[in-house]
């Protein structure tokens, strides 16, 4: 293989980190070409000096790590799975989130009708047909929960689901709300509010482990 052209040490400079996707045949080339310039640097850099030698080896070791150990990043719009804990939720009404002693589901503190929480985090959502997985707990003290999907800048309600999580025994379950669609991207939050219990229920827990968005479109 012959050297194509030389580089200018001396004109070398600084600049912020960017990333860039190669193909296999651009990075077995560019590899290729670390080896010959590492093999005879007089012919591939021009306008350096012996004491840059030590930093010129550097910089060609450093480059064949980073062509031969990289990761592909994802393609745009392909963020297609969210996973978000109601620990990252902001109160609106009502006490604190706790975790629930000797469980994994988390609640609000002395719950009452009208409680509520938001998770707003960033949630940037593409655009496509996404579905809503609540993991909680079935319980005899517990609540009726109404989950939304509001987006941040319009108020737009995406989507709107209640379910009564009563049970008179203990059982853990996943719960898929209603799909929906977004013809475009958006930023979302989500909502956890308690609309009532059960005539049954003795209290208004909402016992959640997981909110978990995903798009299959």
């Amino acid at each position: 293989m012959t050297i194509p052209f030389s580089f200018d040490w001396g004109k070398a400079f600084d600049t912020d980190e960017i990333g860039v996707v190669l193909l296999k045949q651009q990075r077995a080339f560019l590899l290729k070409m670390v080896y010959n310039a590492a093999s005879d640097k007089y012919s591939f850099f021009t306008n350096f000096d012996e004491s840059d030698v030590d930093s010129i080896d550097e910089f060609l070791a450093d480059l064949s790590y980073r062509l031969m150990n990289f990761d592909t990043p994802p393609k745009e719009d392909m963020n297609n799975y969210i996973y978000l804990s109601p620990v990252q939720g902001t109160v609106i009404s009502g006490n604190r989130i706790a975790l629930i002693a000797g469980t994994m589901y988390y609640a609000q503190n002395t719950p009452a009708s009208g409680n509520a929480y938001e998770i707003f985090e960033g949630i940037k959502l593409q655009s496509g047909t996404w579905h809503v997985r609540i993991n909680l707990m079935h319980n005899s003290n517990a609540g009726i929960l109404k989950v939304e999907i509001i987006d941040i800048i319009t108020a737009t309600v995406y989507s709107s689901t209640t379910y009564d999580t009563y049970n008179a025994t203990q059982t853990d379950q996943h719960f898929d709300l209603a799909s929906f669609a977004l013809t475009d991207s958006a930023f979302v939050k989500i909502k956890i509010s308690c609309t009532g219990k059960h005539a049954s229920s003795s209290n208004f827990f909402l016992f959640i482990s997981a909110i978990q968005l995903y798009r299959d479109s």
